[in-house]
């Protein structure tokens, strides 16, 4: 990312495009400087306490969430005040910018002329002290209800939230830590992709001759999420090479690529044909949430799948993936959403044509049983997003995250946390921490 490319992306209120350039690499101090600009700005979206008028109706639990999730409590009083006489000017402006640059969108999708957008999103994000980027990015204009609003949490407020109700404990080493994760899966009889090799520098698990299958290899580093990293190497058999991006290399010289850096080494694996033209020759997962209580067991929060673009290695959502959420109990994939307002509501795959609303996952009922397993045998992990393949031979864990994206989840099921059973969990919760 160069940051004259940034800063037009940035004028042009396109975040989805700048989060894009962000995600490949910010180069330079320029680079790092804008980033740092933004970060404050995005701060000063939002006042710097939440006015006692703003989720009040919807009870003092939300209140007391987003207070923690937006750390307003935190705040110095100097920050307070700067904050304070920034918020209007930054929040009108970013508002304004916003509105205008998805009226036409948001006005072919659903039917919204520009006054009406510009009053509503104005009444939305003062009457809620909701941030103008996160409205679009959550895709508030497609409520129908304005007090549903204060049940939606944005991304900024993730780590905050998700850690006042997750302890601090070793099973989020392990869970981070893709290489021990790998093995607690076979340990405990969970599913998951076969791990060829580990490298760590010069440290490698396996790097004989022959250690690597003559297939499609997948390579991601180990300490990397959302796909960041991640690369697919294809296979030629009739001159022994695996190739990626212009690069071809033979056994050896992909031991001594990887001993250069940090990476996994897996198998490419491939979806159960049901799901395979959605894929379009990529891997499609499900980010299922799971969550525990000591009063309600191991119980699902909700499901989403995500479809890779065309061309793409990942199915990540920063990276264009779509999002399709699945209906808890029967495994019927609703329409998808993507990052990009302008694609509007996908009952199709737009290059060739595949169903995707509608569709019934099958297995589904494993799936779910998979992940409800892998939570019940992680007691100190209060809630984790599985990253879930559906194959021929049964649906995979691909990874755990204890910092589960709160913005794609919500964009995908197309509901607030707060109508989920994540409220009566952090109800639980908190409540056994009070007492």
């Amino acid at each position: 990312m160069t940051t004259r490319s940034a800063l037009l992306t940035l004028l042009k209120f396109d975040l989805p495009g700048y989060l894009r350039q962000s995600r490949a690499g910010t180069t330079g101090p320029a680079a790092r400087k804008l980033e740092a600009l933004l970060v404050f700005l995005k701060k000063c979206e939002i006042c710097p306490f939440h006015p006692p008028w703003t989720g009040g109706e919807q009870g003092p639990l939300i209140r007391q969430l987003h207070a923690t999730g937006y750390g307003l409590q935190n705040l110095t009083h100097t920050e307070k005040i700067l904050r304070l006489l920034l918020w209007p000017m930054v929040s009108f402006t970013l508002l304004t910018g916003f509105t205008v640059r998805n009226a036409r969108a948001v006005k072919t999708h659903y039917g919204h002329s520009l006054p009406y957008q510009f009053l509503r999103v104005l009444t939305i994000c003062y009457r809620y002290n909701i941030a103008p980027s996160d409205y679009y990015a959550l895709k508030l204009f497609r409520l129908e209800q304005t007090d549903l609003v204060p049940l939606y949490f944005c991304q900024r407020e993730k780590d905050a939230v998700l850690a006042s109700l997750q302890p601090v404990c070793e099973q989020i080493h392990l869970v981070n830590d893709k290489e021990k994760f790998y093995h607690f899966c076979l340990d405990k009889q969970l599913a998951t992709p076969h791990l060829i090799a580990v490298f760590r520098g010069e440290h490698a698990t396996a790097d004989e001759p022959g250690a690597l299958p003559a297939a499609d290899l997948f390579r991601k580093p180990p300490d990397a999420f959302g796909g960041a990293g991640a690369q697919r190497w294809r296979y030629h058999s009739d001159k022994c090479v695996w190739s990626h991006k212009g690069r071809s290399l033979t056994e050896t010289e992909f031991f001594e690529d990887c001993r250069r850096s940090n990476w996994l080494v897996q198998p490419v694996i491939s979806n159960h044909d049901s799901l395979a033209p959605l894929a379009a020759g990529s891997l499609a997962t499900f980010r299922i949430v799971t969550c525990l209580s000591a009063q309600s067991g191991a119980r699902l929060i909700g499901a989403l799948l995500r479809i890779p673009p065309a061309g793409s290695d990942i199915d990540a959502y920063w990276a264009g993936a779509m999002v399709a959420g699945v209906d808890p109990d029967t495994g019927t994939l609703s329409a998808a959403i993507t990052r990009d307002i302008g694609n509007g509501a996908l009952s199709r795959r737009p290059d060739n044509g595949a169903t995707i609303e509608g569709l019934t996952v099958p297995l589904w009922s494993e799936i779910v049983q998979l992940v409800l397993d892998g939570q019940r045998k992680l007691p100190q992990l209060t809630s984790i997003g599985w990253d879930v393949a559906l194959t021929s031979d049964g649906p995979l864990i691909i990874e755990a995250n204890v910092g589960w994206n709160f913005e794609m989840f919500q964009v995908g099921i197309h509901q607030g946390l707060g109508e989920t059973a994540f409220l009566p969990w952090a109800r639980e919760l908190l409540g056994q921490r009070d007492n």
